[in-house]
């Protein structure tokens, strides 16, 4: 572990840039799913779920802007994902904060294309997000500056059933209000439904589309 790249305010997990042993050119993004003594037998089964459909939904899916994880392992903090995420990627909120005001319409229009393509490509699959946010999607520029988006954070993501409705990859309350899932910062870009356990359909992903233009578009989260 050779730098601490996100500590999540739920005390879910950490992200770490991590260097292979051997070859240490080899870099990953190491998500350890933290199993601290103070959980509860109850909280300790969610956070080891959530580890494991996390990964399970990164295995049916395949497009080039998913973040793709390894196989996880165990270490003695708890479960651990390890992502190939570009080094040179940052969140999306990080990214507006420092560049919004000078980015133009045609970039903030391509943004939000990457990402509705990613959520369609999901759904094709019969996969929702469920909870998607700015600390879902990363951002970099490639070396033509064009904004590349890559998109993580399945944890609490459901495969949709033949008749429409959805069901979670692995056994998991539906309901988002968690604390340890679901980040306040994140909370006003997710539909009311999808906090309350009321509704599991693709119009979730769609809702919290609809919040990300407005975040895109005018700089500014969509309510307090």
């Amino acid at each position: 572990m050779d730098e601490l790249i996100f500590d999540s305010p739920t005390g879910l997990y950490q992200d770490w840039l991590a260097l292979h042993v051997s070859p240490p050119s080899t870099r990953r993004c190491a998500r350890i799913y933290m199993l601290s003594r103070q959980l509860t037998g109850e909280d300790r089964e969610i956070t080891e779920i959530a580890a494991a459909r996390e990964f399970q939904i990164l295995e049916r899916l395949d497009h080039p802007v998913i973040l793709k994880a390894d196989p996880p392992t165990e270490c003695e903090y708890g479960s651990v994902l390890f992502f190939r995420r570009d080094p040179e990627s940052v969140g999306l909120d990080h990214f507006l904060r420092e560049e919004g005001d000078s980015l133009p319409v045609d970039q903030r229009l391509d943004i939000l294309r990457q990402i509705a393509e990613v959520i369609s490509y999901a759904h094709g699959r019969k996969i929702i997000h469920r909870s998607l946010s700015p600390q879902s999607i990363l951002v970099k520029r490639d070396n033509k500056g064009r904004p590349l988006i890559q998109n993580f954070n399945w944890q609490t993501g459901a495969r949709l059933s033949g008749t429409g409705t959805s069901r979670v990859i692995t056994r998991l309350p539906l309901t988002l209000h968690s604390s340890q899932l679901i980040e306040d910062s994140s909370l006003v870009y997710i539909a009311p439904e999808a906090i309350a356990g009321n509704a599991d359909g693709t119009e979730l992903d769609v809702f919290s589309l609809g919040a990300l233009t407005y975040l895109l578009f005018t700089g500014q989260a969509p309510a307090s």
